[in-house]
């Protein structure tokens, strides 16, 4: 017989992101949904279960908005011999090179255990860009049923390239087909494709305007997000302004090198008046934007975020990121792990205590705290996510405390050096 009682988190602190720090506290779940927050065990019904969590602080279940499973066999980041953005990407060219001739299906292995390793440290959520050929339904469908096993909360974004106009038509049909047998197999099979699927643009360096626009109006048709790399480095800006640098190299030495598919002196700004159009828009990285391009995402922050991925930020050795500046400009700023190619390893939790470690003295730490919780849910569009409060999703993680007592809770909390999964019973199991 299933027990259908309300259970009743007790934890040391519980974080609602949207509130401040409630200490000795009860999270009731019923169903799926948290219930009620309480503050003394005479507040809760009597009909509860009660499950001691300990010393922890709990939060809620933490969400990468920007991650690529692919390399998650990878034990550590790919050589980018000195400050090149350029060899990396080679680096990285060979990398799934040797992969294909090698190890068949690696991709969808690689997906699984990157999976695995993101929900053992406490993520949720996730906008994975899935590199997968679009007209290859049938890997596609491998790699959605495999996240679809977890129960985080997967947006699988479709990865388009082309700077041909033949392959841009096609990439965009072939993308179109996909979409028609995803919504078709989500009917029939609601539970097995209970993840979104999206479009993610590659890059300016791997795509063309026209490829960007036609991404934005199949987001508009699938009502869905469009999520792109975007002023990432100076080499990007290099290739776009003037037509040369280290990234027009090993494009033409690729035989990828199209200079009548992006106009000489296109500005990022060209590119973010297209994503504006979009339902709902991520602008990766964003290293290199310009004042007026903040403005212009400032200015769209109902539909566009911008993703920072401070770990890959500082494996590449780039100039500190403003966080503080950009923020204070209204713009939604969330947290990505980018992929096992750049990062040691893919937990929310360590980017979220890196942006700590260096904003602690300049921005809020709900702030800092919500760059990987509720404003990642608003960004992903994960309703009920994000948050701590009646009505949103039982779905947490837990960061085990060790520091001293007398430390103010946010300090307490940056202390935790992990974040976990919360196991629930099978009655309270989390909803997709």
């Amino acid at each position: 017989m299933i027990d259908d009682r309300p259970l009743a988190l007790h934890a040391r602190y519980v974080f609602p992101v949207s509130s401040r720090p409630i200490n000795d506290a009860y999270v009731v779940v019923h169903h799926g949904r948290v219930q009620q927050i309480a503050q003394h065990p005479d507040q809760l019904d009597p009909s509860c279960q009660v499950q001691e969590l300990g010393n922890v602080a709990l939060l809620p279940g933490l969400i990468n908005a920007h991650t690529h499973l692919q390399f998650s066999q990878l034990t550590m980041p790919l050589p980018h011999r000195g400050s090149s953005f350029a060899s990396w990407i080679r680096s990285v060219i060979d990398y799934r090179r040797r992969q294909d001739q090698t190890s068949p299906g690696w991709i969808e292995e690689a997906v699984a255990q990157g999976a695995t390793e993101a929900f053992t440290a406490g993520t949720v959520g996730m906008c994975e860009i899935m590199s997968v050929p679009p007209h290859d339904w049938p890997a596609i469908q491998r790699n959605l049923e495999r996240l679809a096993s977890f129960s985080q909360r997967y947006i699988a974004c479709l990865e388009l390239i082309g700077n041909e106009l033949d392959r841009v038509n096609q990439a965009i049909e072939n993308t179109r087909h996909a979409f028609t047998l995803f919504h078709a197999m989500r009917k029939t099979c609601p539970q097995q494709y209970r993840c979104q699927m999206a479009i993610s643009p590659h890059a300016p360096y791997s795509t063309t305007p026209d490829l960007v626009r036609q991404c934005v109006q199949l987001a508009n048709n699938n009502h869905c997000l469009l999520a792109m790399h975007l002023a990432e480095s100076s080499e990007e800006m290099q290739l776009l302004e003037q037509h040369d640098g280290p990234l027009v190299e090993l494009l033409r030495e690729l035989g990828f090198w199209n200079p009548t598919s992006i106009p000489k002196g296109t500005r990022p700004l060209d590119y973010l008046r297209l994503l504006a159009q979009a339902p709902r828009s991520l602008v990766v990285h964003g290293n290199c934007l310009s004042d007026d391009e903040l403005s212009f995402v400032a200015h769209h922050a109902d539909r566009m975020s911008l993703v920072h991925c401070p770990r890959t930020h500082e494996y590449f050795g780039r100039p500190t990121f403003p966080l503080a500046e950009i923020m204070a400009r209204g713009i939604r700023v969330v947290v990505g792990t980018d992929s096992r190619a750049s990062n040691p390893d893919l937990s929310i939790w360590n980017e979220i205590r890196t942006l700590a470690g260096i904003w602690r003295k300049r921005i809020p730490p709900e702030k800092i705290l919500g760059m990987g919780t509720n404003e990642a849910a608003q960004a992903l569009g994960l309703s009920g996510y994000g948050e701590i409060v009646p009505g949103a999703r039982a779905s947490f993680a837990k960061v085990p405390l060790s520091g001293e007592a007398a430390l103010e809770p946010y300090e307490l909390l940056w202390c935790g050096d992990r974040a976990e999964p919360l196991d629930f019973p099978l009655s309270h199991d989390i909803i997709p």
